[in-house]
């Protein structure tokens, strides 16, 4: 419901949450991107995303890319996490779970498992917030 600037201190005052419509929307957009990260997420911002982690760890990328692993396959694996709704944002326990695996095999939906598994306390715990707010 939308409110004149007048009454936003009377809805306050009743105890109603005021929201501007600027953090609306950006709040929606923010919805709709990590709804649709899985889709958004191609094979040149995986690449970009592994020449950041290569500064900092090379050994890990320089063991799995163009080795082990394609840029293609890794961006499959990663479009799987986030249509999962599970973080990425640990890409070097993702790269590094990679580079255990994948000489094993190169099924991507396998290869998601053993991340998924590797990042099992960052997975649960994600979950037992949603579980607590809830309660």
């Amino acid at each position: 419901m939308w409110i004149t600037e007048a009454q936003r201190d009377k809805a306050e005052m009743l105890g109603y949450t005021v929201v501007d419509p600027p953090s609306i929307i950006a709040t929606h957009l923010t919805e709709v991107i990590k709804a649709h990260a899985h889709e958004l997420t191609g094979r040149q911002e995986i690449q970009t995303i592994i020449d950041k982690v290569k500064e900092n760890y090379p050994a890990i990328v320089e063991e799995l890319v163009p080795k082990v692993m394609t840029i293609g396959e890794i961006q499959k694996v990663i479009a799987n996490l986030l249509k999962e709704g599970v973080s990425v944002r640990d890409i070097v326990t993702i790269l590094e779970t990679l580079a255990d695996y994948a000489p094993t095999t190169h099924d991507t939906d396998m290869l998601t498992e053993y991340v998924r598994q590797a990042l099992g306390r960052a997975i649960s715990k994600k979950l037992s917030k949603i579980k607590s707010l809830r309660l």
